[in-house]
């Protein structure tokens, strides 16, 4: 979404982060970097690495102590590098007690996998019109109990339907061919990828931006529903496509900090392209 004239940072949305731990700051950078970007007018970041946020990124508000007294968002992003002990886990339930729409990823998906209680409420929220995204690669998937066959990949949409209804979720399924599905199955394949994207954080960069741009959607639309909310995390995979092939373009290596920096020119591509 483009701003209004009437448009201030709140009615553009909120887009609350839990990223990144100590040992895993980076993450925390990548995550809260692209939430800037998707569309919302405020990113809170309430993980455990909010030295290296603040340093990198002075624009994003910071939370101490966790989603519950962090203030009003329009969805939590949870997962990227977050960790899976107590602390990580309270603040991934945390987010999950509330209205809001909420993506769940890498380590958060490890957290879902393992306890039964996390994944009941998935779908409890699920059952009350509450959005929850999972944004699974592969491996991530198939500890949610949902392992791709070899050489599947004609099946990977309906591998992915299903699981969805299963879970409760909007599923994101992260592959040369990303497929996305809503636990009603509506189902989009995203094709517009690049093997530059196969690198360390790419991941937390897809979080961030896909956060953000149903933060920006839900604060718009509260009435959201997840055939809706399928939609746009399909967009945002898109969106993170382009930005890693403007990113390789000319044969350059690529990282996850120039994705990021590329989600500038991709979104910028894809506005111009709309208004022509």
């Amino acid at each position: 979404p483009v701003p209004g004239p009437t448009d201030d940072k709140y009615t553009r949305g909120v887009v609350g982060v839990v990223a990144g731990s100590p040992p895993y700051p980076g993450a925390a950078v990548l995550c809260t970097g692209s939430a800037r970007l998707g569309g919302t007018g405020m990113v809170r970041y309430a993980g455990s690495a909010s030295d290296g946020v603040a340093a990198r990124w002075p624009d994003v508000v910071l939370a101490h102590e966790g989603p519950a007294k962090a203030g009003k968002v329009q969805t939590w992003a949870v997962g990227p590098g977050a960790g899976t002990d107590d602390a990580a886990k309270q603040r991934l339930s945390e987010a999950l007690t509330g209205d809001d729409p909420v993506l769940v990823d890498a380590d958060a998906l490890t957290l879902v996998a393992g306890d039964d209680g996390l994944r009941a409420r998935i779908r409890v929220r699920a059952d009350a019109g509450k959005i929850t995204v999972m944004t699974p690669h592969a491996g991530e998937f198939a500890h949610l109990g949902f392992p791709l066959a070899a050489g599947a990949q004609a099946d990977r949409v309906a591998q992915v339907r299903e699981a969805a209804a299963q879970l409760g979720a909007v599923l994101l399924l992260k592959g040369s061919h990303t497929v996305v599905a809503s636990p009603g199955g509506a189902v989009f394949v995203n094709t517009l990828s690049d093997a530059a994207l196969a690198t360390a954080g790419s991941g937390d960069v897809l979080s961030g931006l896909a956060g953000s741009m149903l933060a920006a959607a839900a604060a718009r639309d509260p009435d959201l529903a997840a055939d809706g909310a399928a939609e746009l995390i399909a967009c945002a995979a898109l969106v993170h496509g382009l930005a890693g092939q403007l990113a390789a373009a000319g044969g350059r290596p690529v990282t996850a900090i120039d994705v990021l920096d590329h989600l500038p020119d991709a979104i910028a591509a894809i506005r111009g392209g709309h208004d022509e």
